[in-house]
């Protein structure tokens, strides 16, 4: 696995804009550093969102394939972004990183007031220094002004943020088309946004964890066609059941029995947790896994390598 689908809320086209408490973060390597700038600079040509394979990531900064995952895995620990592995539309795995945006904080900790040398206080963003050691006043209104114009384009980006499907919607409604097609109507139908949109609907209005809405699908893919079920063929069907009380009714009188027992579950993660590591080790050693059929012995030299059974991972599902 070396696709990376990278996601930037508040990316531009055109140029990059990179918030100062990035540009200082001392503790922060110059491989995280570059590589920072690259997730901003292609999020921005690409609307927002842009795929790159891991070897495009090398290329684009200049730095080996391992140095790109380690990089990414500081940005990760610094909080800078966030990454999710998911499954992509031919079935391979990818991750999935998302820009954190941070430009509310930014604004914040430079928008503050600190102690002059001479025991008064002055605005940051009210006064730059020259070399020499003289104030260069800005006008305080311009300031303000640019303040809040600042404050609103956070407020705009992140209310257009909540308004917009995350991955787990859309992840979401392709399970429940899938199941909807393999029960009930083959190669069934749907306008993917419409469905994804009640999804978020579901979790942010009428605040169902995300948690209930995938036990939700699964209960439903278990149970379709059984003397207490109610049938949905649509997200925004899906949400007004729920709503109306129809499918807990009918998922209490199942017994709960959709869901695995607790020891499948966590066998489950970590088998998960495991693929995923091989993954990584795999890429490390310059292997394309999303392009290039992956031979078991790889997989099981690797497993050897991290001191685990050959064997207990399968090379089809890497």
């Amino acid at each position: 696995m070396n696709g990376h689908l990278i996601r930037d809320p508040s990316s531009h086209r055109y140029y990059t804009q990179i918030p100062n408490m990035v540009i200082e973060k001392r503790e922060l390597s110059h491989a995280a550093m570059r590589l920072y700038l690259w997730f901003k600079k292609v999020c921005g040509e690409g609307e927002g969102e842009c795929y790159q394979s891991l070897t495009t990531l090398s290329e684009g900064c200049s730095m080996r394939r391992q140095t790109v995952v380690d990089a990414r895995r500081e940005l990760e620990h610094h909080k800078l972004v966030e990454t999710e592995r998911t499954v992509n539309k031919n079935g391979s795995s990818q991750i999935l990183v998302t820009i954190v945006d941070i430009w509310k904080q930014n604004i914040s900790q430079y928008d503050t007031v600190t102690k002059s040398p001479i025991g008064g206080s002055e605005k940051v963003t009210g006064a730059v220094r020259n070399g020499d050691g003289n104030k260069n006043p800005v006008n305080k209104k311009d300031s303000m002004s640019a303040s809040k114009d600042a404050d609103g384009e956070c407020l705009r980006l992140e209310r257009r943020k909540k308004r917009t499907p995350s991955s787990f919607d859309h992840r979401a409604v392709k399970e429940l088309r899938k199941v909807i097609s393999k029960h009930v109507k083959p190669n069934c139908k749907a306008d993917m946004k419409d469905w994804a949109n009640q999804i978020r609907l579901m979790r942010q209005k009428d605040e169902v964890p995300k948690e209930e809405i995938q036990r939700i699908i699964k209960w439903y893919d278990n149970h379709i066609g059984e003397e207490y079920m109610v049938e949905f063929f649509s997200a925004s069907a899906l949400r007004e059941k729920y709503k109306s009380g129809k499918i807990t009714s009918a998922m209490n009188k199942t017994n709960g029995q959709s869901l695995p027992s607790p020891t499948a579950a966590k066998a489950g993660r970590e088998m998960e947790g495991m693929i995923y590591a091989v993954q990584e080790a795999l890429a490390a050693k310059g292997m394309d896994t999303m392009n290039t059929p992956i031979m078991q012995e790889d997989v099981d030299g690797v497993l050897q390598e991290m001191g685990m059974e050959p064997g207990i991972v399968d090379a089809n599902v890497v």
